[in-house]
């Protein structure tokens, strides 16, 4: 159902901006209300909205691979980013991301919130039938998501310390914030992204299966609903919020919300690397369109042997010899001890050559979450039956669990899973932190407390 399309993002609006309340975007990158006088320049000031996100500061590098990924220990890191990959936030490198990203995450909020203030004002522009209606509900689900990215980096896991009040909740452009503790945020997260579902299941072409027009604007058309936070990335959204909270009704809830994905949205993985690019884009629920070089020159910066790149190589807790002679994910490795194939400079969608885009969410991510969910709400074997349903798409039925495994196999079994579906993708920290995992790191030493580990907030 997917489709890489880039050729839009040549009409996205670059925006820059240092403090959260200083990021003044005008539609088109003009200012004055003349400017929102019609639904094109709206979707301009949506699309820029994304546009910020790939930014190097954050997902383009510092949130995923050439930062949050390194806390996951499945590098050996350069020289000089030793101390940040075994979480010394106090370090000079984790001080400048963390500086970097709280600072484009708050830019985005003010903009989400922007455009927010703006539907409501322009009553009179004239939009396509449910399109106001679709772009209203996103903003207002994309809020929420970032306000949980700031939550989960800035802040202790929620089962660890949910009396935390690290992040300020911001709705509207002064610079104003509800003061929440964590788990009273989690708490708005989760209802503002329920809410946000229950527009988009009505508006969203994803859902209805219908496109709002013709115009080479991502985001209007079923196929190209990946690149915004749709209905189902909401959904996923959500049931990473109600997981990171904790209760077993939580959990119950969540699986609910990720079978709805599996059942409902269409996703299928990637059997054979034939026809596809190596990063598998066909099960991307929610991307982010790279930079023109983006995850490809990152990568050869960060693995290409010193002096023309790092040297950075994958660390000995990650072996992939675990991994089936044909699961796919093997084609990801090369000789060199590296995962450079994953984000290599040539797709082979189409024969078109393009940067590999950024994932955000992935249907793997789906089924892993729903294995754990199910088994923390009294539905083990259900929980292991999503598990052994995503390695055999997988082409791993050897790992396999058995149906007597209990769930502390079936933990085990799901943290070496995240190792592997999601290098370079800064996803395996959040699940070792949600958890309080101790965590061993690239050189064999251990961390400990990594539940209770946040990012300083750096003015």
């Amino acid at each position: 159902m997917k489709k890489i399309i880039y050729t839009a993002f040549l009409l996205l609006v670059t925006v820059s901006c240092d403090k959260w309340f200083e990021a003044e975007p005008q539609g088109g990158g003009q200012s004055g209300a003349k400017v929102f006088d019609n639904e094109g320049s709206f979707r301009d000031y949506m699309n820029g909205i994304y546009t910020g996100l790939r930014s190097a500061e954050l997902y383009g590098s510092n949130l995923t691979l050439g930062g949050v990924e390194f806390l996951a220990q499945s590098f050996n890191p350069y020289a000089g980013a030793g101390a940040w990959a075994k979480m010394d936030f106090n370090d000079d490198m984790a001080l400048t991301i963390a500086r970097e990203a709280y600072t484009r995450l708050y830019a985005a909020i003010y903009q989400c919130n922007d455009i927010l203030r703006l539907f409501a004002e322009k009553k009179d522009v004239d939009f396509i039938a449910g399109s106001r209606e679709m772009m209203v509900a996103e903003a207002r689900g994309l809020r929420a998501f970032l306000h949980f990215e700031l939550l989960r980096l800035y802040s202790p896991a929620c089962t660890v310390d949910s009396g935390a009040s690290n992040i300020l909740w911001m709705e509207g452009t002064q610079p104003k914030g509800v003061q929440m503790t964590t788990a009273q945020l989690t708490d708005k997260i989760i209802s503002e992204l329920e809410a946000a579902a229950a527009e988009l299941a009505k508006y969203d072409p994803i859902v209805t299966g219908v496109g709002y027009d013709d115009l080479s604007l991502l985001g209007t058309a079923p196929i190209d609903r990946v690149w915004k936070l749709n209905y189902y990335g909401c959904l996923a959204a959500e049931a990473r919020a109600l997981m990171s909270r904790g209760t077993a009704e939580d959990f119950g809830k969540a699986y609910g919300l990720l079978t709805k994905i599996i059942g409902e949205g269409g996703y299928a993985f990637v059997r054979t690397v034939s026809g596809t690019d190596y990063e598998f884009s066909a099960e991307f629920i929610f991307a982010l369109p790279s930079p023109e070089t983006g995850f490809c020159a990152l990568s050869e910066e960060l693995f290409n042997p010193a002096p023309d790149g790092k040297g950075v190589t994958l660390s000995a807790r990650l072996d992939i010899d675990d991994l089936h002679a044909d699961d796919r994910r093997r084609n990801w490795f090369d000789s060199d001890n590296t995962m450079r194939t994953k984000f290599a400079p040539t797709s082979k969608i189409d024969k078109w050559k393009t940067a590999p885009a950024i994932p955000v969410i992935k249907i793997g991510e789906v089924y892993l979450m729903a294995a754990e969910a199910a088994a923390k709400s009294e539905q083990l074997p259900a929980g292991i039956g999503q598990f052994n349903d995503f390695m055999v798409q997988r082409n791993s039925e050897s790992l396999k669990l058995p149906d007597t495994a209990t769930q502390a196999q079936l933990m085990e079994a799901l943290g070496k899973q995240y190792q592997y579906e999601f290098l370079g993708e800064g996803v395996r920290y959040h699940f070792c932190k949600r958890l309080n995992l101790t965590v061993t790191a690239y050189d064999g030493s251990q961390i400990t407390d990594v539940g209770k580990k946040a990012f300083p907030i750096v003015k």
